[in-house]
Order: structure tokens, then sequence, then C-alpha cells
């Protein structure tokens, strides 16, 4: 049995599964018996999920968010990484491959992976969920984590996508350090001063003015249309 290639008169290729059989001899003579099968359009369809696979492959391994495909049957049982992710958690991709993840002490929190995995058993997909990941270094990174099912190489696997978000926390925690230490000095000034938006909501007030106000702070930040005129 093989696939062939034919063209039909009018100059149109195609395939052709050929199967040939003997037949049992009567006469003395050798009998051969030749069966086709038009399998061109399977042929096709084959070509086209190979093409797709060939390009989705192409965007994994070449994308700059860390990836990484694992089994259905095993989280830990990595079947493909890409650079970005080797370079995320400082590991290569042969140990990636050839190790289970659980091994790599990569989670900071197991009870947070687990249910991470309990929620995508359940869900079939993930959506920004945070986790922290530990590198060999000691160095821990969040991430927002983002998984939902594919195909690879003719099995059904998990896709996981991480963005690194280490940064723009570190940023926040600066930021709201920032504002603690503004809010400590102009406690300390002892005069009314406060911020307010084009609506009339407080966006900064200090405790000498919430003091005059007869109102704690919070009540000023929070419950500014709830004051009477008078008090905005």
């Amino acid at each position: 049995r093989s696939s062939d290639l034919i063209t039909t008169p009018g100059g149109e290729p195609r395939w052709q599964l050929c199967s040939l059989f003997r037949l049992p001899e009567f006469d003395g003579q050798v009998r051969l018996v030749c069966m086709g099968i038009d399998i061109t359009e399977r042929h096709r369809a084959e070509e086209a999920l190979r093409a797709l696979q060939q390009g989705f492959e192409s965007a994994f391994y070449g994308s700059p968010t860390p990836a990484r495909i694992f089994s259905t049957l095993d989280f830990g049982h990595t079947l493909a990484c890409n650079d970005a992710l080797c370079r995320l958690v400082g590991h290569s991709r042969e140990q990636l491959l050839s190790h289970n993840i659980r091994d790599l002490n990569l989670h900071v929190d197991l009870h947070a992976r687990d249910r991470l995995l309990e929620r995508l058993a359940a869900e079939g997909r993930i959506e920004g969920v945070e986790m922290d990941l530990r590198h060999p270094s000691g160095e821990v990174r969040t991430v927002l984590t983002y998984m939902l099912p594919v195909s690879w190489q003719g099995q059904d696997a998990w896709q996981s996508q991480l963005v690194d978000i280490t940064e723009r926390k570190c940023a926040e925690e600066e930021l709201r350090n920032s504002r603690r230490l503004l809010e400590r000095v102009v406690d300390a000034i002892p005069m009314g001063i406060f911020v307010k938006d084009t609506e009339s909501n407080y966006l900064l007030v200090n405790q000498w003015m919430a003091n005059f106000m007869g109102a704690t702070k919070q009540q000023l930040l929070q419950h500014t249309n709830a004051l009477p005129v008078a008090q905005r």
C-alpha cells in the first residue's frame, strides 16, 4: 500500500492510495489486483494541519512571552518551552524537559499552585492569576498566569503563558511608600491642607483639616459626596 501523486488527463494533480493484492493461482498464472482510492482532499487537509502546526510552533518558540506546553495528564511534565521561559525561571530547556516541574522548586506557594490546577481542571482555562516563581538565585518573580487547552504534535495539552509583573509590583509598592511618606509630612503641618478633584472629591487631606471638619480622614476621602454642601 502506498500514496502516489498522479496527474489526471486534464492536468490536475491528485493523490491516490493504492493497494496491491495477489489473487490465488488457478491456471498457473500470477494475477495482481490494484485498487486505488482518491485521498486528495485528505492529503490537502493533512498538509494544511501540518502547516498550521508548524506556524504555531514557530510563534511559540519565537515569542518574547514566557510559554510552556505541558501534558494534560501531568502538570509537571513539560512537552515544550521557549527561550523566554528559560530566561525567566533560570533553567535550561534541557532541564525543563527532562525534570518534573515539581522537582525544580519553582513555585513559592505550593498550595497556590495546587489551587491553580484545581481551577484549571474545573474551568478549562486560567486568565491572569498571580503567582510567585523562585529563580535558582533565590530571587522571586511575580507573574500573571494564563492557561488554555491546545493540541501539541497530535496530543491534547495545556499551554501556559506568563507575564512578568515584578517591576510593576515594585513600582506600585514604591508609589504606596511615597504616598505614605507624603501623608506623614502633610499631617505634621499645623494647618489645613487638602487636594480636591474637579467634582469636589477629596484626593488628599491632612489630620488638621479632618479635625477641623469634625470627621476622620477616611470619611473625607471616601464619602465626600455624602457630606453636607457646607462641609465640602
